[in-house]
């Protein structure tokens, strides 16, 4: 990855690097994913919310 820094730039050994960052969330139940797998303690083992974390990088081939 870029060295602190998201975007285009060389590269510590050289070559052109991209990289990027996204995050994003969604209610799975949306998707009519609705499996609720009931726990001892009365809580469910599968939440709603999904959290999708991505860390991206490209290097350009000469």
């Amino acid at each position: 990855m870029l060295p602190a820094e998201h975007g285009f730039g060389p590269g510590w050994w050289g070559g052109q690097r991209a990289g990027f960052s996204a995050t994003t969330q969604f209610n799975r139940r949306d998707f009519g994913i609705d499996i609720a797998i009931p726990t001892d303690g009365g809580g469910v083992v599968l939440g709603d919310k999904v959290s999708i974390s991505l860390e991206i990088q490209a290097v350009l081939e000469k």
